[in-house]
């Protein structure tokens, strides 16, 4: 990275009075922390994780639930008929017991739909990963701003004070240091909106990162994203193997297929069994034992004929689903190479081209002034071309950040497989 980074040792020479109060810009007390602080705190401390993971082990324990038997009844009768049964008791226990296959079925309908829920937390987890990567990079293009804002305030005061010293031996005019304060109290006006937009982001990331918004963050420390190792990987196959949407959607098409299967058995009668104690009474009476047996009757075949037609009708709706969210998958993943692309092209072409340019410009405009041959105003001009250019380089270094987030977002390449 020597000849990108030569604009910036040039710009070092300009403002080395100005490095020690840009330090200041961020938290002096908290060591800066990496983009890899961030998301472990995330996923450690995420309420949204926390939920959607407590959500999908909730369904994982309906699958229990949905292979179990029914609940026995128990029921107690007392004989009011005139003699001779007056006064006898009887306790029936009944158990329901589903038709054979029943209970499996429920239960994986059940466990397709915990998978689901299980991918979806997948999902929920890759999205707080790229709002945490994202906020990462708006935090950085703040943050640097912010020092860049305070180097160029510290460059236009020794400019007014030298101006000031020329316009006092009249060898200026009062334009110049009245064109210089402005720019100053412009910058000083850009400084507080880059402040109150950091803060905002300071909250949005602690809110990303389980804490209150209020608590002191850490300052991002920070390479240039690599976006070449990541453009490797953008493979719209690769994406739809590993994205959690897609395994979800082929959870719920099985789902959907076995809810079906499950709508068939019910054309078939459930089985009860049952045993009745019988006792007391008048003298003499005998205590009784008796064993039952039955089954319900599934006559109404029109409801039955309507449930396995909506069971279906939800499999095409699955499949569809499915269908239509590769459809998506692979559009994100086109739209995020292009956009990586772009911004890649866009750093390199600051790194090699746009800012050496403006800092030979400014550097040559400087030289300039001091030989008299070019006016004051011009020559700050040229300093604040240059100043809008670095701000506008960390503006381009957040974009790259942000869009290699979204491309492995679509790619899903922090994700965990889990088995089908």
């Amino acid at each position: 990275m020597t000849r990108p980074r030569r604009w910036l040792t040039a710009a070092a020479v300009l403002v080395a009075l100005a490095r020690p109060a840009a330090a200041g810009a961020g938290t002096p007390s908290i060591e800066p922390a990496p983009l890899s602080y961030f998301v472990a705190q995330a996923r450690s401390a995420s309420p949204s994780l926390r939920a959607a993971d407590a959500q999908a082990r909730a369904a994982a324990e309906r699958i229990g639930v949905a292979r179990g038997y029914p609940d026995p009844k128990l029921l107690y009768g007392y004989y009011v008929t005139p003699d001779p049964m007056r006064g006898r008791q009887e306790f029936i226990l009944m158990q329901e017991v589903p038709f054979f296959g029943k209970r499996g079925l429920r239960g994986d309908v059940a466990a397709s739909a915990a998978a689901a829920s299980a991918h979806a937390a997948d999902a929920v987890a890759l999205d707080i990963e790229a709002a945490v990567k994202m906020t990462f990079y708006d935090y950085v293009r703040l943050q640097e701003i912010d020092r860049v804002l305070q180097d160029e305030t510290l460059l236009l005061e020794r400019m007014r004070s030298a101006i000031q010293a020329r316009y006092a031996a009249e060898r200026a005019q009062q334009q110049d240091v009245l064109k210089v304060t402005l720019a100053i109290s412009q910058l000083d006006d850009q400084t507080t909106l880059n402040r109150r937009e950091l803060a905002t982001v300071r909250a949005r990331m602690n809110e990303l990162i389980g804490r209150d918004a209020a608590e002191p963050l850490p300052p991002p420390r920070w390479d240039i994203p690599a976006a070449d190792t990541v453009l490797a990987l953008a493979v719209a196959d690769t994406a739809l193997a590993y994205r959690p949407e897609m395994a979800a959607a082929r959870a719920e098409i099985q789902m959907a297929e076995r809810a079906r299967r499950l709508a068939g058995r019910d054309y078939f009668p459930d089985f009860m069994l049952g045993v009745m104690f019988e006792f007391g009474g008048n003298e003499g009476a005998d205590n009784m034992w008796e064993l039952m047996a039955g089954i319900n009757l599934p006559i109404w075949i029109g409801k039955r004929r309507a449930a396995v037609r909506e069971a279906e009708a939800m499999q095409r709706g699955a499949e569809h689903r499915f269908d239509a969210e590769a459809l998506r998958v692979r559009r994100e993943v086109q739209e995020a190479v292009e956009r990586v692309r772009a911004a890649e092209e866009r750093r390199v072409r600051f790194e090699t081209v746009i800012l050496p340019q403006a800092q030979q410009t400014f550097e040559s405009s400087e030289a300039g002034y001091r030989a008299a041959r070019v006016d004051f105003l011009d020559y700050l001009d040229s300093e604040r071309t240059l100043l809008s250019i670095r701000r506008e380089y960390y503006e381009v270094i957040a974009d790259l950040g942000i869009q290699l987030a979204a491309l492995e977002r679509a790619l899903a390449l922090n994700a965990v497989p889990r088995a089908e």
